[in-house]
C-alpha cells in the first residue's frame, strides 16, 4: 500500500499596488508583492536558454551544438487533465458564488516553469502579478482532485468577520478569471525525505490575483 503524504503551502498573497510590502522567504510563510513585469518564458538546454517566441527558433551560436544537448522540456498540459483542473476548481466556485474560471496556457507556463525547480516555496512574484497556490504529495492516489481538495478543505477555517487569506479564498475568489496549473514529478529528496520517494508538485497560478486585502467581502461568499 502507498503510503500518501501530502504538503500545501499558504495562498500567495497580493497587497495593493502602494503597499509595495517584501516577501516573506520562509515556508509556510504569508508572502506579499506588489505587481512585477513579466518575464519571458525560456527553457534551459544544459546551460542554453532558448526563447520559445517565434515558434521555437534557436539562437544561431546554438544551431550548431543542438545535436549533443540533452533536451530536458516538460509537455504541455494535456486535454484531460485541463478538464481536471477546471472542473475540481469551478465546481467548489459554483457553491460560493463564483464564476467558473478558464483555462490560460500563459499561466500554464508560468506554473510549470516554477514547478520544474522541485522547490517547494512561493514565486514571491517573479512570474508575474499573479495569485498562487502550491501543493505536494507522493503515493498513487495523489492526483490532481487530491491537490485542489486539500486547498479547498480550508473553507472549515474562514471566517468572514475575520478574513485570513489561504489556498481556499484564491480558488473561490470572485474577481479571478483564469487559471493555469501544472505538474511536475520531483525526485526523492527534493521536497520529501527521500525514502518517501518522488513527489508531485502541483502549482496552479491565477489571473486577476486573489487574496487582495480589503477585498474579502465582496470576493469570498460563504
Amino acid at each position: 500500500m502507498n503510503k500518501l503524504i501530502s504538503l500545501v503551502l499558504v495562498s500567495f498573497l497580493v497587497f495593493s499596488r502602494v503597499s509595495g510590502l517584501p516577501c516573506g522567504d520562509e515556508e509556510g510563510s504569508i508572502l506579499a508583492s506588489s505587481p512585477i513585469d513579466e518575464v519571458e518564458d525560456n527553457v534551459r538546454l544544459t546551460n542554453i536558454n532558448i526563447n520559445l517566441d517565434g515558434y521555437g527558433k534557436f539562437p544561431l551560436a546554438t544551431q550548431r551544438s543542438i545535436e549533443s544537448v540533452n533536451i530536458d522540456i516538460s509537455l504541455s498540459t494535456s486535454a484531460s487533465d485541463i478538464d481536471q483542473y477546471l472542473q475540481a476548481h469551478n465546481s467548489v466556485r459554483q457553491h460560493h458564488g463564483a464564476s467558473d474560471l478558464t483555462w490560460n496556457n500563459n499561466l500554464a507556463s508560468k506554473a510549470q516553469q516554477w514547478a520544474n525547480g522541485c522547490v517547494f516555496k512561493h514565486s514571491g512574484g517573479k512570474l508575474g502579478p499573479y495569485g498562487e497556490n502550491l501543493a505536494a504529495g507522493t503515493g498513487g492516489a495523489y492526483g490532481i482532485a487530491a491537490a485542489i481538495k486539500s486547498w479547498t478543505d480550508e473553507v472549515s477555517e474562514y471566517n468572514p468577520h475575520n478574513p485570513q487569506p489561504s489556498h481556499f479564498t484564491q480558488v473561490v475568489w470572485k474577481n479571478t478569471k483564469q487559471v493555469g496549473c501544472a505538474l511536475k514529478v520531483c525526485p526523492p529528496g527534493s521536497i520529501f525525505p527521500s525514502q518517501y520517494g518522488p513527489s508531485k508538485y502541483y502549482v496552479c497560478e491565477y489571473s486577476p490575483p486573489g487574496n487582495v486585502i480589503g477585498q474579502f467581502p465582496q470576493n469570498v461568499q460563504v
